[in-house]
């Protein structure tokens, strides 16, 4: 598979929030910190996330979680929650936030 190919998934992908709150602790208190409610869904990658929901559902985003270097990192393919102002300043209780939001 090509660098090209590996990456045709994006096409598919509208929008996406990509969500960094400096914090090491659960996703969980982040998550209520912002008001928010979240279902847990199976291990995915990046190019899996979308097809677990087939499109926006507040009920799933954000989808993907991991840390990185003391920031939990949320990334929404084709979600927005979490550009909402309201969300990322309840999220930013537990620490400083940076959220980055764009569609088509």
């Amino acid at each position: 598979m090509s660098g090209a190919e590996r990456y045709a998934w994006a096409e598919e992908v509208m929008a996406m929030t990509v969500t960094l709150v400096a914090h090491t602790g659960p996703v969980g208190d982040v998550l209520r910190a912002a008001d928010r409610t979240w279902e847990s869904a199976p291990r995915s990658t990046f190019e899996e996330a979308p097809d677990l929901v087939g499109g926006f559902d507040p009920h799933w985003e954000p989808l993907l979680v991991g840390g990185l270097d003391g920031w939990l990192v949320l990334i929404a393919p084709n979600g927005f929650e979490f550009s909402l102002p309201e969300v990322v300043a309840g999220a930013s209780m537990l620490g400083r936030v940076v959220s980055a939001y764009w569609n088509v």
